[in-house]
């Protein structure tokens, strides 16, 4: 229907009109009749009736003025409206005038001034520049200031502010810019505006038909309007022209007032009478709306009402109401007492009223008075004069001569008989919503949560709690909207509005999982022609993903959302299109830093503020690259995919033959376990109906088998090589079933030698074979001449197949007429000759022609692949259409030309014209050459090209090929069947055919009987193949053959999932697995062939299920290409065809997670023991997936893929088995052992953790109890996780404590507790006098003032009461705003931190940190914002904010902070919420631990130190206390020693903190004298002496004694400035100097053990050989024999747990027990690992996704299994792993060391005498005398012993009952496999060493 036509349809009885027929006759009357289709009557003097289709032109009377009748209807069910006279009853016209909006100066200057003080200065500037262009009229001026005004709304977030929008309106409207304005208006809630704005917009631009409607919808259900026959007439014209009664639907649904709905029923009748068959079905309005649906069957106007008031759920919205006076009665009222009355007028913008008494005396109030929050925040919506008084109470006080308010609070409404029980209801709660009374619906609606209505309440409970919030969100509604969401969310049911509320509730508080689950269902719940809603919930999964930062998948929604508009044609949103998708997608190519596709959709936006913005940074990014790197786009570079299937997402940069070559099958045919007869056997075990199943199982055995030199010995003793007998045989079967795998000719002598070959290995079915392949080779015409076929009748009639009397003479007569004719029968074979075969084959080469004509036409040529597709497909000079339209105009006489052509181009040398011969290499070239002719004519056309040099690749690549294949499949067909009509026909062989024929079809008859005789008797496939071969010569001589049933000979492997076909419908048989059992290529020809399958129909479902094993997309797209080129049906027209992009997209995400999942579970397995990777296991697996991954992501099986992984994880769980069953005899030993104590582990436990293959774990147990380390762990977390969930269970409360901006924390205290003492207030407010409330008062006293700014001396004393110490606060002059720099009290000696943290510890003594100080309303943006300023300068900083954060903008900030890279330090914030918590628990010991709790999780701190030489903060130092007493003591030891990289530097760092200068003056010096003797160390100790004051620098230090002298004095000295009490001095790495320090006279040792004992100690550290040597007698050094010892060893479990959990704890961290030995066992309780770890586990935190974690939800963040294995498959962790392992190993020196050497030996033994139990010394020193190595040989028992002990205390072996075994397999995967420890052992051979 016309634009013309729609506006007559909707002309009224009795409207005035002036008509301008086709001939240019002008009538002008009275409408009396309108059929509303095609005609209507109108009263000039006579009734004339006119057709639609002869008026040109209509005017209405003054446009807007329309006049209605009433128009009675009979009630008579008897009667139908098809048999009832014209109505001619008398009517009484009504008019309507549509107001015609006239905007004036004066109208937008009211506007303007109608505004608050700070609205109108800040839009002064752009006002003034509007003024100037009414006066001018200058475009230049209005663009400037709307830019103006749209920036200043930006910024100040002005967009639904009702004053902006009202003087925007205007502005706007003055601009003749309907659409825009008709929107502002609906933003300053003038309803009745928008849709008369829209109106009159209409006959410039046809789209705002629907938005008057949907204006005017809402204008009627709003409340009690004014205007409803004016309302009603626009939306009953708009409904019509837009074939849409959606929008009065909508009203009838939504309005309360019986008028509007009488009105609005009388349209609907009007426009039903001539669409429902009785007159009774007009007063039903229900039924009359069901029957208009038909001719109006749009929603969009719906949807539009939905769309607007769903952007502003809860908008504050004004009209200008009249100043209120207030007006008291004579008669004098009670102050004294409580009154009661009803609100009655309001001022919205001067927020003051008047209330009445029930005396009908008026007073004045203002909001302010009202105490009740809810009643509150009702009276502030009220925007109207117009609104229903509201009952309150309320006491007086009197100012000056009148009574005014002082307090009101929300009165009890006097009930009615009715509304007693309506109160109660969802009705009544409703009207509490459209009254803006949110508290009190939200009271009603959770009453029904147990009731039928309970979905309802619950939707409606959230939009109310959502509206509160919007309105203020300093009462913490969000946190009641969460907890109530998650009470009941559970119990929800999938419906729309649950749905719609959920997601936007989950949007408001940034849970955009949340948001995305809802969108998901909301759209699963949508129609498939719903294109508005869903393209709506597009838009909005896009934002969340772009929230999220997961650009990828942002980018393919919107990308989704182009798809269905240019799928569909939805013109409607082309403009949404232009103005809101190109320029959101720019931005987020350009967030991905893809910076050509930004700049293309940059170019194809609108023109607008932002999109200009975008394209200065795309400037400025092009700037910052190199010329030869600067991105440049064409703009119209669009994807040149147009089909339902696409595939050109994500394209991979590699080819599909790339990644199949990089495969190899490393287990090769070897792991199959089979032979020749093996194959071969179970080859002819298929049944008759598996043939390309036999045919595909030879074929991959052959090809699998080709590289092995396996041999068998036959019966006759003579050798067969495996792969050739498989060989032999498949190409014989090849031959005899004329296999498409099979890449050869039929010649004589090929075929000779085969059959030879395959003798016997087929002896049984052999001959038949034989003479298959025969009548194939005699019935087709070779491409050179075959000599040798009189052989074949020779050798089968040798064979003497009697059974078959055809068959000889059939051969005869095949090679008669080769040798007579030169030719094969196949030449002139019907399917080649038949005139129906000709017309099918140009049929099909016209509709290639017309289909790539028709793209052209529909899309213009943008881009190199387009412009490649139409130089190659459509130019008249392309090769490749020149020889289809040839083919197409069945052009006889150039048939030489065209078959010259593909030859040259595009086929296989020396091979016959066929598709099967094309050459891949030639096709590659010739697109090639085409794409680089495509690239030079668009830069000849001066359009860029960004990267010019770039081949075609991916799925464009593939798609050109495909294209390619089937044009070159249709002109080879033609050059078959006409080569016979070409110059070249042989008339004498065709004459010969023609005679011979009857005779041969005659006998492939009977031989066709006589083998179905046989096969009926038994089936064998010898047999088989001559029938076969029979029936294909038939079918090509009757001409029912077609080319189509060799192409797809395969199809059936498509009904199943075991075996894939490439494009060119062959089986994958790259596929091999050889390693892997049950699924290696052969298995699963097997299991195919033994299933029953789907059709492909079924299949193509089955595919795009929500089943990941089943999504083989490169399988359904076969399916459909195959449907479509047999014409199936059920293929073609498949309901799921349109959702392939869709669930295309969704698998491919689920396939890359699928993909990394596996192989950090890859790595899980190898830390958990399951697969080891000492031989390469691992390593295959991973190699396996890993070039499988990338060969489904080219083909997009991604189902196979994932069955793949699913196979390789059961193999990797199987395999375990074995070491499982080791483990559990290992602890059935230790269990049965008394003496050894389970403490807190148990037998079963550990069994669970074997049952469960966490080996490591099992072992790492095991070896805690023979080592005795069982004793229970303390929680070291529970502190500062009580501390945290503490603070968040009381937030909410906390919030509303403190909330109110602009107001002191004090005064809101006060206010919420009704106590006007700070102490009291806290008494209440913690119920529990007994607390430390005065402290806590004092805390809150402190704070910062409001507004601020404080000083140094309040700041001092808030962080004193805060529990630092500070020394020094000072501005910091550094940034712009008010800050702080605060260094802490140097603490001296040993010092036990009250918490871990060292940025607010120990380096606050020495680095400081910042105080930022911060007051007013901030969010998460905003604090970023400042974060990100003040990080200019580096520094740890605490913020102090005088506002109350929302857990929901202190989650986001938790998740930003992390995100931002640049952060080096951390940023706390101490805010209201934190203060009043800290306050309300008050203890001075505790203060700062629970302010770092509550606060940290929130922020990003990294606290371990990488580098091992770096101090070690001393809040870090963990365990080692008894180890650290005796270092530190007099009376303690004098030798460390202990393994590399245990933590002994850091044990002398700590003592020499502890003790140097402390409270007693004594002293502490560290030095390290590594691989320095006796005497070269002297120098280096006297120096450092001198430079920390231990001895004056005048001091000559030539021997040991004289510098032991030089100590003495400073010990002794009479001086007490001078004297040290006591002095001890550390030597690290000191090895070398205690072997040397017997070799002098000068003895080191001895010098300085003659010092005071109690005054000097001399502590020494090195490595664990001190141990034995100090059991020597060196040199007659016998001192070192009485210097006391100590071993460093391995963390035990306690000092481990407390390293790990402590100091994550304070950060957010939790940990459950099986992770935590999970993380132990990986990091063998060294420190340094588990250091690491923690680092690797913070660092994630700052990657694009959280580290997994959900923002909405966190902190705390609980440490998962997938975090530890994305901590393991850490390349850099596994490295530091086995630096750790060396230096344990090689301990004494690089290359060799004892314990490399016993570790060598120790699993050498595990390889050649495998041993539960483990190994004893008697069987190491075997193993060492066996092989000559000296280095263990010449040990004396007791130092072997001792070697091995230490091995024990470095955890690298455990002992048993004398046996020793690896404490893990750690150290032996280390080691590596048996050849790597034979290589490794041979280096100690013949060894010299010194004894």
């Amino acid at each position: 229907m016309s634009l013309l036509d729609k506006k007559l349809s909707v002309l009224l009885p009795g409207s005035h009109v002036r008509f301008t027929n086709l001939s240019g006759q002008v009538i002008e009357g009275i409408v009396a009749e309108n059929d509303g289709k095609e005609s209507l009557s109108i009263q000039i003097t006579s009734l004339a009736t006119i057709r639609y289709d002869q008026i040109g032109m209509v005017d209405e009377y003054g446009q807007r003025t329309i006049v209605t009748q009433e128009v009675p209807f009979t009630n008579k069910e008897t009667l139908p409206i098809a048999e009832s006279k014209p109505l001619t009853v008398e009517m009484k016209p009504s008019i309507v005038e549509i107001e015609q909006l006239i905007i004036n100066k004066e109208s937008i200057s009211r506007a303007y001034k109608a505004m608050e003080s700070n609205e109108k200065k800040a839009f002064e500037q752009p006002y003034n520049k509007f003024q100037s262009y009414l006066k001018s009229h200058e475009e230049s001026k209005y663009d400037e200031a709307l830019d103006l005004i749209w920036d200043i709304i930006h910024k100040n977030e002005w967009g639904y502010n009702p004053r902006v929008n009202l003087m925007l309106a205007y502005i706007q409207l003055s601009h003749n810019e309907y659409a825009a304005a008709s929107e502002s208006f609906f933003y300053a809630d003038n309803y009745r505006y928008a849709y008369c704005a829209a109106y009159q917009g209409c006959d410039e631009d046809n789209s705002l038909y629907q938005q008057a409607a949907a204006f005017s919808a809402i204008y009627l259900s709003s409340g009690s309007p004014d205007e409803i026959a004016e309302a009603s007439e626009v939306l009953r014209k708009t409904s019509v022209i837009s074939e849409d009664i959606s929008g009065i639907e909508y009203v009838l649904k939504h309005t309360s007032s019986e008028k509007i709905k009488e009105n609005l029923l009388q349209i609907l009748k009007e426009l039903g009478k001539n669409c429902v068959k009785y007159n009774t079905e007009l007063s039903d309005a229900k039924k009359l709306s069901e029957c208009l649906k038909q001719y109006y069957p749009a929603d969009e106007i719906e949807k539009k009402i939905e769309d607007f008031l769903s952007q502003v759920p809860a908008k504050e919205t004004n009209d200008v109401s009249d100043e209120i006076e207030s007006t008291v009665s004579n008669s004098e009222p009670d102050i004294t007492q409580e009154h009661k009355g009803k609100i009655v007028t309001y001022n919205y913008f001067e927020e003051k009223g008047t209330v009445k008494d029930d005396e009908d005396r008026e007073y004045s109030f203002e909001v302010k008075d009202i105490k009740d929050i809810s009643l509150k925040n009702q009276v502030k919506k009220i925007t109207s004069k117009q609104f229903k008084p509201i009952s309150v109470k309320f006491t007086l006080s009197k100012l000056a001569n009148q009574y005014v308010v002082s307090v009101m609070k929300r009165g009890i409404e006097p009930p009615t008989p009715e509304s007693i029980n309506f109160r109660n209801t969802i009705a009544f709660a409703n009207s509490l919503f459209t009254n803006k009374d949110y508290t009190g619906a939200i009271e009603i609606y959770k009453q029904h949560m147990d009731d039928e209505d309970w979905e309802v309440a619950f939707s409606q409970v959230i939009m109310c709690y959502l509206a509160l919030s919007n309105e203020d969100d300093e009462f913490g509604y969000l946190e009641e909207i969460r907890a109530f969401v998650e009470k009941y969310v559970g119990q929800t049911t999938k419906n729309t509005k649950t749905l719609e509320a959920l997601q936007q509730f989950y949007m408001k508080i940034h849970n955009y999982e949340g948001t995305l689950n809802a969108l998901n269902d909301l759209m699963d719940l949508c129609d498939s022609n719903e294109y508005g809603r869903i393209l709506h919930y597009i838009v909005g999964k896009e934002r969340c993903y772009r929230f999220m930062k997961n650009y990828p998948s942002a980018i393919s929604e919107l990308t989704d959302w182009l798809e269905i508009v240019k799928r569909y044609k939805i013109k409607d949103y082309y403009q949404r299109r232009d103005t809101l998708i190109y320029p959101e997608l720019a931005e987020l190519y350009f967030e991905s830093e893809d910076y050509e596709n930004a700049e293309k959709y940059a170019n194809l936006s609108s023109k607008s503020e932002r999109i200009q913005a975008l394209k200065e940074k795309l400037e400025a990014k092009r700037a910052e690259l190199d010329p030869e790197d600067a991105v440049e786009t064409d703009e119209s570079n669009f994807d040149d995919e147009d089909d339902m299937i696409d595939e050109s997402v994500s394209e991979p940069e590699e080819s599909l033959q790339t990644a199949y070559e990089e495969y190899t099958d490393a287990d090769g045919f070897d792991a199959l376990n089979m032979d020749d007869t093996s194959v071969i056997s179970t080859a002819l075990s298929f049944d008759a109906n598996h043939l390309y199943c036999l045919l595909t199982y030879l074929n991959s055995a052959s090809a699998i088998s080709m590289l092995s030199k396996k041999t068998r010995t036959d019966e006759n003793r003579e050798t067969v090589y495996v792969g050739q007998a498989i060989k032999a045989v498949d190409t014989a079967v090849a031959y005899a079933f004329n296999s498409p795998l099979m890449d050869s000719e039929y010649l004589s002598t090929e075929i000779m030698v085969v059959y030879e070959e395959a003798q016997k290995y087929l002896p049984d079915i052999l001959p038949s074979m034989f003479a298959a392949s025969a009548l194939y080779a005699l019935f087709n015409t070779p491409s050179i001449p075959d000599y040798g076929i009189s052989d074949f009748s020779v050798v089968v009639e040798n064979y003497g197949l009697e059974q078959h009397p055809a068959l000889i003479p059939l051969i005869n007569d095949l090679v008669s007429f080769r040798e007579s004719t030169g030719y094969g029968m196949d030449s002139f074979a019907s399917y080649k000759t038949s005139t129906l075969v000709l017309e099918s084959i140009i049929e099909e080469s016209k509709s290639y022609c017309e289909s790539i004509d028709m793209r052209n036409d529909i899309f213009e040529n943008q881009g190199q692949v387009r412009k490649l597709r139409e130089i190659m497909f459509s130019n008249e000079d392309s090769e490749l259409r020149t020889c289809l339209n040839i083919v197409a105009a069945n052009d006889i006489n150039k048939y030489q030309y065209v078959k010259n052509m593909i030859t040259e181009l595009f086929i296989r040398s020396g091979k016959v014209v066929a598709i099967d011969n094309l050459d891949t290499k030639k096709v590659d070239k010739f697109i090639d050459s085409y794409w680089e002719r495509a690239r030079d004519l668009i830069l000849d056309e001066g359009r860029h090209i960004s990267r010019p040099h770039d081949k075609i690749k991916g799925n464009k690549r593939n798609n050109i090929v495909i294209k390619i294949r089937h044009i070159l499949s249709c002109i080879c067909d033609w050059l078959s069947v006409a080569e016979h009509s070409s110059g070249n026909d042989n008339n004498y062989a065709s004459s010969q055919y023609d005679k011979l024929m009857p005779k041969v079809i005659s006998e492939l008859n009977d031989i066709i009987t006589s083998c179905t005789s046989v096969l009926n008797k038994r089936f064998d496939w010898g047999t088989e193949s001559i029938r076969r071969a029979a029936e294909q010569i038939l079918s090509k001589m009757n001409g029912t053959y077609s080319n189509k049933s060799r192409r797809y000979f395969f199809i059936d492997f498509l009904k199943g999932e075991d075996v894939l076909l490439n494009d060119s419908y062959l089986p994958e048989i790259q596929s091999t697995f050889c390693g892997v059992p049950r699924f290696n290529i052969l298995s699963r020809i097997e299991r195919h062939a033994s299933k029953e399958h789907l059709e492909l129909h079924e299949r193509f479902t089955e595919i795009l299920s929500n089943v990941e094993s089943k999504h083989n997309f490169r399988t359904a797209r076969l399916i459909k290409a195959y449907g479509e080129d047999m014409d199936i049906k059920e293929i073609i027209d498949h309901k799921n065809l349109a959702q392939y992009n869709d669930c295309l997209k969704q698998a491919r995400q689920r396939f890359e997670t699928k993909s990394q999942d596996f192989y950090a579970e890859l790595e899980l397995c190898e830390s958990y023991g399951t697969i080891s990777n000492i031989n390469g296991e691992k390593d295959k697996i991973w190699a396996i997936a890993d070039n499988w991954y990338r060969i489904s992501k080219i083909t997009g099986d991604y189902g196979f893929y994932v069955r793949l992984l699913e196979v390789l994880r059961n193999d990797i769980s199987v395999k375990a088995e074995k070491k499982g069953e080791q483990l559990m005899r290992q602890l059935e030993d230790i269990a049965s052992k008394p003496n050894y104590n389970f403490g807190v582990f148990s037998k079963e436990m550990i069994e669970a953790k074997i049952n469960d293959q966490n080996f490591s774990s099992a072992e790492f147990i095991m070896g805690c109890i023979l080592r005795g380390d069982v004793n229970a762990i303390s929680d070291y977390s529970d502190e500062p996780f009580g501390y945290f969930k503490e603070f968040i269970s009381e937030h909410a409360t906390n919030s509303r404590a403190v909330r109110g901006a602009g107001r002191d924390i004090a005064d809101i205290i006060f206010e919420y507790s009704g106590k006007k003492d700070l102490e009291k207030a806290l008494v209440i407010l913690t119920n529990n006098a007994h607390k430390e409330t005065k402290g806590g008062a004092n805390l809150l006293k402190s704070w910062i003032p409001r507004g601020g700014p404080t000083n140094t001396e309040s700041l001092t004393v808030l962080l004193t009461r805060l529990g630092f110490k500070p020394v020094s606060v000072a501005l910091d002059e550094s940034i712009d705003f008010e800050a702080y720099h605060v260094f802490c009290r140097k603490q001296i000696g040993k010092v036990n931190y009250v918490h871990h943290i060292p940025a607010f510890g120990s380096k606050s003594e020495t680095e400081g940190f910042r105080v930022l100080c911060l007051y007013g309303n901030y969010n998460c943006d905003a604090l970023m914002d400042k974060f990100r300023s003040a990080n200019a300068t580096a520094k740890h900083t605490l913020v102090l904010l005088d506002f109350a954060l929302n857990i929901e903008e202190r989650r986001r900030l938790a998740k930003k902070i992390k995100e931002e890279k640049s952060f080096s330090k951390t940023f706390i914030v101490l805010d209201r919420v934190v203060l009043f918590y800290l306050a309300k628990h008050y203890a001075e010991n505790t203060v700062l631990k629970r302010l770092l709790a509550v606060t940290l999780p929130f922020a990003y701190y990294q606290p371990f130190v990488e580098a091992s030489r770096q101090d070690m903060p001393p809040e870090l130092f963990t365990g080692r206390e008894t180890e650290l007493t005796s270092i530190e003591s007099p009376e303690g030891a004098n030798l460390v020693y202990g393994g590399r990289q245990l933590g002994k530097s850091a044990l002398l760092k700590m003592a020499r903190r502890n003790i140097d200068r402390n409270a007693n003056g004594d002293r502490a010096v560290l030095i390290e004298i590594k691989d320095m003797s006796a005497a070269d160390a002297l120098k280096v100790v006297c120096d450092k002496l001198i430079l920390e004051n231990i001895i004056d620098e005048n001091c000559k230090c030539e021997t040991w004694n004289e510098l032991a002298g030089y100590i003495q004095r400073r010990l002794m000295s009479d001086d007490p400035e001078k004297r040290i009490n006591y002095f001890l001095l550390m030597l690290d790495e000191a090895d070398t100097f205690i072997a040397t320090s017997g070799e002098t006279e000068d003895q080191p040792i001895t010098a300085l053990k003659n010092l005071p004992s109690d005054r000097f100690k001399l502590v020494m550290a090195g490595l664990h050989n001190l141990s034995r040597y100090n059991r020597q007698s060196m040199h007659g050094n016998s001192n070192l024999i009485h210097l006391t010892p100590i071993t460093v060893k391995q963390f035990r479990r306690e000092e481990a747990t407390k390293l790990l959990t402590s100091i994550l704890a304070y950060l957010g961290f939790k940990f459950n027990q099986k992770i935590i030995d999970s993380i132990l066992a990986s990091t063998y309780n060294y420190p340094g690992l588990i250091q690491f770890y923690c680092q690797k586990l913070l660092e994630a935190m700052k990657n694009d996704d959280y580290a997994g974690y959900n923002e909405s939800s966190t902190p705390t963040y609980e440490v998962t299994e997938s975090h530890y294995k994305k901590v393991l498959s850490d390349k850099a962790f596994t490295e530091l792993v086995d630096q750790k392992f060396e230096a344990t190993l090689f301990a004494e020196e690089e290359g060799h060391s004892n314990y490399h050497i016993i570790a060598l030996i120790l699993a050498y033994l595990y390889y050649i005498e495998p041993n539960d139990k483990g190994y004893t010394e008697v069987d190491l020193l075997k193993i060492a005398e066996e092989y000559h190595i000296n280095r263990v040989t010449s040990l004396k028992s007791e130092q072997l012993s001792e070697v091995l002990n230490e091995m024990c205390d470095l955890n690298v072996i455990t002992v048993m009952e004398e046996n020793y075994r690896f404490a893990t397999d750690g150290f032996r995967k280390y080691l590596g496999n048996q050849d790597k420890i034979e290589k490794s052992m041979s280096e100690y051979f013949e060894e010299a060493v010194t004894v």
